[in-house]
C-alpha cells in the first residue's frame, strides 16, 4: 500500500511540509501557538501557508499564516475563573 505522501520511489520519505499540511484542512479551527483568537482555515495557500479568517470587535479579518505558527484549537471546556454557571 502506497502512502499518500509517496511520489513513487519505494524508500522515499515524506516531505515534512506535506506531513504538516496533512494535519490541517479548510474549515479547521486553529489558533496561533502563541495564543490569540480561534481562527478558521478558509483555504490552503501552499505547503507552508494557510489563509485564516476570524472575527474580532465586529470585524472579520483574514491573514495568510505559516503553518509552523498554528495548532489545532481545543476549546476550554471549564468555565472561566470566577464564573459560576
Amino acid at each position: 500500500m502506497r502512502s499518500r505522501f509517496n511520489t513513487g520511489a519505494k524508500d522515499e520519505l515524506p516531505n515534512v511540509a506535506e506531513i504538516k499540511m496533512a494535519n490541517f484542512r479548510s474549515g479547521d479551527i486553529v489558533r496561533l501557538k502563541s495564543g490569540g483568537h480561534a481562527m478558521t482555515i478558509s483555504s490552503m495557500i501552499d505547503n507552508f501557508s494557510v489563509n485564516c479568517t476570524w472575527a474580532t470587535g465586529g470585524e472579520v479579518k483574514t491573514e495568510i499564516i505559516r503553518i509552523e505558527a498554528l495548532e489545532m484549537f481545543v476549546p476550554n471546556k471549564a468555565p472561566p475563573v470566577g464564573r459560576q454557571d
